[in-house]
């Protein structure tokens, strides 16, 4: 099975969260996109803000999502 890495951003300001339009699904969507190949996730999630947004941001909070190695279904997280 084909398993892509994708990462997003919460990004927040003034208690408000920001979402972009993603046009291929027509949903609003938290900032993010697939990890390079030798990326880390976090220079992805900062380059895929810059690139979606041109906006520079800081990681303040990473919430990790442990793998062990055995990837065997595909999983969706609904965002609230």
């Amino acid at each position: 099975m084909k398993v892509e890495i994708v990462i997003n951003a919460h990004v927040i300001h003034d208690n408000r969260i920001l979402l972009t339009h993603h046009k291929k699904f027509d949903k609003w969507v938290a900032p993010g996109g697939h990890i390079e190949r030798g990326e880390i996730p976090d220079d992805a999630v900062v380059r895929e803000v810059k690139e979606e947004l041109n906006l520079d941001v800081e990681i303040l909070n990473r919430n990790d999502i442990p793998n062990e190695g055995n990837i065997t279904k595909q999983l969706a997280v609904p965002f609230y």
